[in-house]
């Protein structure tokens, strides 16, 4: 197999690399020979996926060169070790390792923090974040994200206005209004939220935004719609959207045939929109027949298509589960 590899020239080797991450990157092709050695070497890019402690051997001969460093679980890394770090993401992370970013994360580009463990800590963080306390950060993506009552929002987050991208999901209804406030440069914003609720009128409109993903992860859509004319006014420059929506068969098909799919809040409120996705995630769908099922999509579809005359980029896609 090495003698395979070898035959290979610099530029194909450098791209199997790619595929791996550091450790066993180093862990499968160092010291193999002098050539490999300085293949290894020139790599100034690196990604390291640490699931253990145990595997550090190598780290020391390219820790300056990793700019993408992943930690599952509660590992305990030491985030100064790798001193180029620009791009943090931390799976399950414990209130150790989220201190590690609020002590010596403020020359990272990019930070996610997924399914953290430690309320407090993350609360602290995220305080930091929308604070403009990471001056590079240019995108973040966090989970369980939660912020205090509306009245002490402003007072909480100030301003960070070099982030540009957010990927949320949170269970607080007006998280998007902490956001739109604290981000007054962001275009692109993918949120998931389990409810929505009414946004008060007086947020001011963003008008920088111009990206928006929309995930309800609930299989109740609201009953009152004006819910989502109050949303849409805080973002009225909107070029391009999908919204996602989860719905179960077969109580859903009735209403999924003369549903509106928000065309008229969306032809009202976002008059620069270029493209509009609505994607149906349809569960439990092995109760109807096969039959029965396509006739009710065919009738769907042709809805959404009535709602949008000549939109050609306004689309409807479904999938099932």
């Amino acid at each position: 197999m090495i003698n395979r590899l070898e035959n290979l020239p610099n530029e194909i080797l450098i791209e199997i690399f790619h595929y791996f991450d550091a450790r066993r990157l180093y862990r499968s092709f160092y010291n193999l020979n002098h050539r490999f050695n300085t293949l290894l070497q020139s790599l100034i890019q690196l990604c390291l996926i640490i699931w253990s402690l145990k595997d550090d051997l190598y780290d020391d001969l390219f820790a300056s060169r990793v700019r993408t460093l992943v930690v599952h679980f509660d590992v305990i890394y030491t985030l100064s070790r790798y001193i180029n770090v620009r791009h943090l993401v931390l799976f399950h992370s414990k209130h150790e390792q989220i201190c590690q970013i609020m002590n010596e994360g403020f020359h990272l580009e990019t930070i996610s923090l997924i399914s953290p463990r430690c309320f407090y800590s993350t609360l602290g963080v995220y305080e930091m974040i929308f604070s403009n306390q990471f001056p590079r950060l240019k995108f973040c993506y966090l989970t369980n994200v939660y912020s205090p009552s509306i009245e002490l929002r402003q007072l909480s987050w100030s301003q960070s206005p070099f982030l540009r991208s957010l990927r949320i999901s949170s269970h607080d209804s007006l998280i998007h209004v902490a956001i739109l406030n604290a981000c007054p440069n962001l275009s692109s914003l993918s949120l998931s939220l389990f409810h929505l609720d009414q946004t008060p009128m007086n947020v001011q409109p963003h008008r920088n935004l111009k990206k928006l993903k929309f995930i309800i992860n609930n299989l109740r859509w609201p009953s009152d719609e004006t819910i989502f004319e109050t949303f849409f006014c805080t973002m009225p420059c909107l070029e391009r959207l999908t919204i996602q929506r989860s719905a179960a068969l077969p109580d859903i098909l009735n209403e999924l045939q003369q549903f509106d799919w928000l065309s008229k809040i969306i032809l009202r409120r976002l008059t620069q929109l270029q493209q509009f996705v609505f994607y149906l995630q349809l569960v439990n769908t092995s109760v109807m027949n096969p039959l029965d099922f396509n006739e009710y999509i065919r009738q769907i579809k042709r809805n959404f298509m009535d709602k949008f005359q000549n939109y050609t980029n306004y689309r409807l896609l479904i999938n099932q589960a």
